[in-house]
């Protein structure tokens, strides 16, 4: 679902900064501002060419400056071979750097700002994209996401708050989820985003591990030693077992309104 406002705050943002470029350096120093942390890009922005997954043939070429695609929403289900082609309505693609949006103002503030978010993260690196590993990937980028809108663009933040917006899909719910109950009782929000967007980082995993057993889960499992096997269930049990029931009980509630205020502490 799009915010009841998603068009009037992109035409606003638009007219501000002139250029999807200049929306981006304006939503990246919203997102600075938020997390209280300085960024960079994770991955070089390459030229790329936009083909049709069925034919191979050429829509578009996209120069190495251009780190914002808007591709035609008629061609955009040609251009993305996924399940969920039809419902996306922003890609990340850590290969050539540049984040992608279906055009015809399909897609949502939200949508841009947590590919923004992916584009800075040391979560995108290699041989974190990884679809075992969305637990943690768009899990965490959901989370701060909407930690960004919060208290800055209040329509958007309302929606986000229902688990019902344009980036939710399939198990980002739980996934959030996860993450907000860590957020609110364990770790800091503050010190998530600190890690998420460290580009420094060798081995991110291990830190987030790190950055548990330091808040308290002394005994937490590193169930990223192997990152080829582990799953969002093992994930979810370590947590458990480390701050007891209270926590499956919270993961299996209804879906309900998420109140990031509660991750201010």
């Amino acid at each position: 679902m799009h915010c009841s406002e998603a068009r009037t705050v992109k035409e606003g943002l638009y007219s501000g900064h002139g250029s999807l470029r200049g929306v981006e350096d304006f939503l990246i120093e919203v997102l600075e501002d938020a997390c209280h942390s300085k960024t960079t890009r994770t991955n070089q922005c390459r030229e790329f060419s936009t083909r049709n997954i069925y034919t191979g043939s050429e829509y578009s070429r996209s120069p190495s400056s251009e780190t914002v695609v808007e591709i035609d929403a008629g061609i955009w289900t040609q251009v993305w071979n996924t399940p969920y082609r039809d419902l996306i309505l922003s890609v990340y693609y850590p290969k050539c750097g540049k984040i992608f949006l279906r055009g015809d103002c399909n897609w949502c503030l939200c949508n841009l700002i947590h590919e923004i978010l992916h584009s800075r993260s040391c979560l995108s690196k290699s041989p974190s994209a990884r679809e075992n590993l969305e637990f943690v990937t768009e899990g965490t980028t959901e989370l701060l996401t909407g930690w960004i809108l919060r208290g800055r663009f209040d329509d958007c933040y309302s929606t986000w708050q229902q688990l019902d917006s344009c980036c939710f899909l399939t198990n980002y719910e739980r996934y959030v989820k996860a993450w907000f109950y860590l957020c609110t009782r364990v770790i800091t929000i503050s010190d998530l985003s600190s890690l998420y967007l460290d580009n420094s980082l060798r081995s991110p995993f291990l830190e987030l591990i790190k950055l548990l057993r330091g808040a308290g889960l002394r005994g937490f499992k590193n169930v990223f030693r192997d990152l080829d096997s582990v799953d969002f269930e093992m994930f979810l049990d370590e947590v458990g077992k480390a701050v007891g029931e209270d926590f499956a009980v919270f993961q299996a509630s209804p879906p309900s309104k998420l109140d990031l205020d509660m991750c201010v502490r």
